[in-house]
């Protein structure tokens, strides 16, 4: 099972032979189930500051965020704030390239609260945006 809940093609995998064991007698096992929160939040984690230094590079980001709707990897919210008006054409490239797995992208400004788990952008999205003039789509994996 992969990382959004669905299963992933039969593969082979490493196998490893344990032959003996040791541990304490009040012993505690911790398993991370696959699609499990602990999982979405351990993919997801290393690509927060890889973000947020790429786009650090191009103006200044006061946010990154992977969103649980997104799995905590695929849905990216970066909150940055704007200088001159190619700055989030700028982050949401800069995202992309920090993160090849990203599938989207939110740029905010910083009065958007970002740590609500995105539900401020949630609200945002539908009420603020223009459609065709403060979009912007990456359309590099549509087929030729």
């Amino acid at each position: 099972m992969d990382i959004t809940g669905t299963y992933d093609p039969i593969r082979q995998g490493p196998v490893i032979e344990i032959t003996g064991m040791q541990m304490k007698p009040d012993a505690i096992y911790h398993g991370i189930l696959p699609a499990g929160n602990e999982h979405k939040i351990l993919m997801g984690m290393p690509y927060e500051p890889k973000i947020f230094q790429a786009v650090a590079g191009v103006t200044r980001v006061k946010n990154v965020v992977l969103t649980t709707g997104g799995c905590g990897y695929l849905h990216g919210i970066v909150q940055i704030k704007k200088s001159t008006q190619g700055d989030a054409k700028n982050a949401i490239m800069a995202a992309f390239a920090a993160h090849t797995s990203l599938k989207h992208v939110v740029v905010v400004d910083e009065d958007i609260n970002v740590p609500d788990g995105g539900c401020g952008v949630c609200h945002c999205n539908p009420c603020a945006c223009r459609p065709g003039c403060d979009d912007h789509r990456r359309r590099s994996w549509l087929l030729p």
